[in-house]
């Protein structure tokens, strides 16, 4: 008990501590209220109903348990996913001054994580009960279904089982997103990473998604490493469809100062050669050269050799969670984006221009040359 009541001075967190199989008051009569709750482990529903606020409040959880015949009765006891900590030995022959090891008789567990079952009972109550918005989900799953080669990640994760239950979509690739309390974002960033390559195709589907992430990480550092296409919404449910492939595609520099506030140092694609109806990813980087005392958008519009605008892409860059008057002098910031070609497109060659423009007025900014926007990149759209 020393061990965690040191690390409460620490961190001036509650500890609360679950024992298993027995609650042995010599290692508990100096523990109060104010530091932790201690209860014996029971690993059913009605002790899961105490330790979801344990779990919500923030509070370390850490679980005891007697050595060495005393295993825990499953796996996940109380769905609590278990990280060892120490093993401590008893001391013999305390009259010299060695101190010998004896044998274990303690195992102390830190709580790292939740079962799928328990964390879909934290995430009722945090987000709610997805079951309200049946139709919506009915909804969805049809628009889902249109881009059957496409992953579907899902925040918070409890939307799994009511979209899986939607005609169609049993298969679909539906992966719950941050499946386990508490949410550990960095951890969740990898998996998304890894996931990337599983698909050229991804729908993110938030819901209620402040709740359990108020920074907006999930969805910033989807739109920091796909190529966002569009935004649907279907009642309180967003769905925000992305393509893959950050990683491909080769840069050429642009040098395009605009307004003596923002360089366009940079223009990628990630394909140069398409057929109609293709997808188009783009990115850009830009550099800040100082502050901005307004959010302007950026565009990209795609002409043809007549000079028709044929598609275009406008909006906040990466979606509105980098806005400009967010940037700082020196900051590079790079903006992905996917338009999608119509259908009928031509085959022939097309042109890419880029630019900056006030919403509020849509004037745009001008180039040092004068010049409203810039050619910023080509492409061949094959028959």
């Amino acid at each position: 008990m020393a061990d965690l009541l040191r690390e409460q001075r620490i961190t001036g967190q509650r500890i609360n501590v679950l024992a298993w199989p027995t609650l042995n008051p010599i290692f508990y009569s100096n523990w109060g209220e104010r530091h932790g709750i201690v209860e014996r482990l029971l690993d059913s529903p009605e002790q899961q109903a105490h330790i979801i606020p344990w779990l919500l409040s923030g509070d370390s959880i850490y679980v005891i348990q007697d050595l060495p015949i005393y295993p825990f009765p499953s796996d996940t006891p109380d769905g609590l996913v278990l990280e060892l900590v120490r093993t401590y030995n008893t001391r013999l022959d305390l009259t010299r001054s060695e101190v010998f090891d004896g044998a274990p008789i303690l195992n102390l567990w830190r709580v790292v994580n939740t079962s799928s079952a328990l964390t879909a009972r934290i995430a009722h109550d945090v987000f709610g009960d997805p079951a309200a918005f049946a139709g919506d989900y009915a909804a969805l799953a049809s628009q889902l279904q249109t881009t059957p080669g496409a992953a579907v990640w899902l925040y918070p994760p409890n939307q799994f089982e009511i979209l899986r239950a939607q005609n169609g979509m049993s298969a679909m690739s539906l992966h719950p997103i941050a499946n386990g309390w508490p949410v550990d974002f960095d951890r969740v960033e990898t998996e998304m990473s890894q996931r990337i390559a599983e698909a050229g195709e991804v729908w993110v589907v938030l819901w209620n998604a402040e709740k359990g992430d108020p920074s907006r990480r999930i969805e910033s550092w989807a739109s920091a490493n796909m190529f966002r296409a569009e935004e649907r919404w279907f009642g309180p449910i967003r769905a925000l469809h992305f393509f893959t492939g950050a990683e491909s595609g080769r840069p050429t520099s642009a040098n395009v100062i605009f307004g003596d506030m923002a360089e366009l140092s940079r223009v990628r694609l990630v394909e140069s050669d398409l057929r109609s109806g293709g997808v188009l990813r783009v990115a850009l980087t830009w550099r800040c050269l100082r502050a901005m005392g307004k959010s302007l958008s950026i565009f990209a519009h795609v002409f043809d050799g007549d000079g028709a605008l044929v598609a275009q892409h406008d909006g906040i860059p990466q979606a509105g969670l980098a806005p400009t008057d967010s940037w700082v002098a020196g900051q590079e910031i790079d903006d992905l984006f996917a338009i999608v070609l119509p259908r009928d497109l031509p085959p022939g060659d097309y042109r890419i221009e880029v630019g900056m423009y006030d919403p509020a007025t849509s004037e745009r900014l001008n180039s040092a040359d004068g010049l409203n926007s810039v050619e910023a990149a080509h492409f061949t759209v094959r028959p």
